[in-house]
């Protein structure tokens, strides 16, 4: 998989973290003009990267309001070494736990700041995954997916679900190549219990999500604010799709998203529809 990473803005810093396998994983952080009063860790979607449209987006707002950055490129995505086709929850987890893990050594000054995370879609599971770990104050989740197996079984037939197990993996195109993402993906998922997770946890929850998600059903968020209870809250985009395709459903995303990192004691409704 490849890819470049586009400019951000902010001051940046390139720098390499390494897991179990071997795997080099690329991160940057991205620091604001002034002191940073927080830290914000992206992660990104399946097939995307750490200079997605939302990230490019996000950033900069996230840095004017005083909040160091930190992306990754999960392994075999963009600039990170390994095969996209073994991607799992877990290895993703361990990735950008292990990218956060180098942070005393790339940004000393940032120790004890609050931490918030931020992850969409596959990357939204993988921060319910690492917030166990990485003990953040908020996680805000655009279109999470809750619960890989169920998403993967709704976009796939029954043929090709089952020959999946049988073949051990099953063909995915991400652009103009063809990925073989491995049956781990699904085995590994099964593992996790996110909505319990959440459930379990102190930290406030926040989820976008689009109500004509055609990728993730809208029901994945409504599940994880609901076992957050009144730590939760949910903000429903009447007409959006899973890539928030039509601009206005995209500036409301990053807008809500934006107000979930930086205002940790918001008083907004748990609740909201938009059109």
């Amino acid at each position: 998989m490849t890819g470049s990473v586009k400019d951000v803005g902010g001051d940046t810093k390139r720098f390499t973290a390494a897991v179990s396998t071997g795997v080099a994983i690329q991160a940057e952080l991205d620091l604001p003009a002034g002191d940073s009063k927080s830290i914000g860790l992206l992660l990104h979607g399946f097939s995307s990267g750490k200079a997605s449209k939302t990230n490019r987006a996000l950033v900069p707002r996230l840095l004017a309001a005083g909040m160091a950055t930190v992306r990754l490129d999960f392994r075999g995505h963009y600039e990170s070494a390994g095969d996209p086709g073994e991607i799992t929850l877990s290895r993703a987890a361990e990735d950008a736990i292990a990218v956060m893990g180098r942070m005393p050594n790339v940004a000393p000054d940032l120790a004890g700041l609050p931490l918030r995370i931020f992850g969409t879609s596959f990357g939204g599971a993988v921060a319910a995954v690492v917030a166990g770990s990485l003990n953040p104050d908020v996680l805000a989740l655009k279109s999470p997916a809750a619960d890989l197996r169920d998403m993967q079984r709704r976009l796939r037939s029954r043929w090709e679900w089952w020959t999946w197990r049988w073949r051990g993996y099953v063909r995915t195109s991400d652009g103009d190549e063809t990925i073989r993402l491995r049956h781990s993906f699904i085995s590994d998922a099964k593992r996790y219990d996110l909505v319990k997770a959440i459930r379990d946890a102190g930290y406030s929850v926040v989820c976008v999500h689009g109500m004509q998600d055609e990728t993730v059903p809208v029901e994945h968020s409504r599940r994880l604010v609901a076992a957050a209870g009144h730590r939760g809250r949910l903000v429903e985009l009447g007409g959006a799709d899973h890539h928030y395709s039509q601009a206005s459903d995209f500036a409301l995303m990053i807008d809500s998203i934006v107000a979930a990192m930086t205002e940790a004691d918001s008083t907004n409704a748990r609740h909201q529809v938009l059109h």
